[in-house]
């Protein structure tokens, strides 16, 4: 009689892969069960955050794997008991819904992340003259920038309009308020982009610079041609366009890693990105303009809050104009 032949490592490892739907089946199921639990009570209990969550869980899932191919190949098997048989129809939608379940899941714990921390802000945005308050919205920021979570543009908006209108009465608010303008420039990340774009100064193009650094490292440029009055304006508002006689004329101005001041200024089609902008309270026109990751250094005030709450609620350019009759 002849000897029934033992299936070494690798025939077993060949087989699992293209014969038994059963033990594959077995080892996705359980490998997303574990990986699954114990990354969510990493994630709840001890509140690490998403990158972490998913690290740890491609390493464990890896270690199963490997741990359980090994115990599958090293178990003694004979050809006899190693049938194969096709892959059925039941065996393969299960299969793929399983690696669908593993692929959805590292997106479902971002999105659940998001909604805690939208959650977070919201609550701590009820009450916005308490100081408590105000030290949760300072920590929930931070854990959004750690976690590289985004909240939502609706909860950022109505979170600070009500630590902005809180401030007049509750200065100890205005900090947050800021915080809360410079998170949110930070998600405006979208901007027109016309072209050509042309750095400045070039030929025909002039401007006017107000950068309080000295010496400034402000960069503009002038994004697309058009006719007025689809056309970039940047001036103080004592001085008339330099730009008026100039046909075409840009379309937008883009001023990056600058350091300006809105006083006294009138800006319309003008992009401001990747630069300090301060305000002081006094007279200003905006128009169609811009904040793209910028941060504020603004003065509490009555025009201040206005600015405030008009860059809170701009979708995603803000146009408003503070007389010089306005209260500072």
């Amino acid at each position: 009689m002849a000897k029934t032949k033992t299936l070494g490592f690798w025939e077993n490892f060949e087989f699992f892969f293209l014969s038994d739907d059963d033990a594959r089946w077995k080892a996705i199921g359980w490998i997303i069960a574990v990986v699954g639990c114990l990354g969510s009570l990493e994630f709840v209990v001890l509140s690490s955050n998403v990158d972490d969550v998913i690290l740890t869980m491609g390493g464990i899932g890896m270690l199963m794997f490997i741990a359980w191919i090994t115990l599958y190949c090293s178990a003694p098997r004979t050809k006899k008991n190693a049938v194969p048989t096709l892959l059925s129809r039941r065996g393969f939608v299960f299969q793929t819904s399983a690696i669908l379940a593993a692929a959805l899941m590292g997106i479902g714990i971002r999105r659940v992340q998001a909604e805690i921390v939208d959650r977070e802000l919201e609550d701590a945005s009820l009450f916005p003259t308490k100081q408590e308050s105000i030290n949760d919205v300072t920590a929930v920021l931070q854990k959004a920038k750690a976690t590289q979570v985004r909240i939502s543009a609706d909860t950022t908006k109505r979170a600070g309009t009500r630590f902005a209108e809180a401030s007049l009465s509750a200065p100890d608010a205005w900090p947050a308020t800021q915080a809360l303008l410079n998170y949110k420039s930070s998600l405006n990340t979208s901007h027109p982009n016309p072209r050509p774009q042309v750095r400045l100064p070039f030929r025909t193009f002039a401007y006017y610079t107000w950068f309080t650094a000295v010496p400034s490292t402000g960069v503009t440029y002038a994004l697309g041609l058009s006719n007025p009055p689809d056309v970039a304006e940047v001036h103080p508002l004592d001085k008339p366009d330099v730009n008026v006689n100039q046909i075409p004329r840009a379309t937008f101005f883009l001023i990056t890693v600058a350091r300006l001041k809105l006083d006294g200024m009138f800006m319309k089609n003008v992009i401001i990105k990747d630069s300090q902008v301060d305000y002081y309270g006094g007279e200003m026109v905006l128009r169609n303009v811009y904040f793209v990751n910028c941060t504020f250094s603004i003065n509490l005030s009555q025009n201040g809050v206005q600015l405030a709450k008009g860059m809170f609620n701009a979708e995603p350019s803000i146009t408003l104009q503070i007389p010089s009759s306005a209260p500072a």
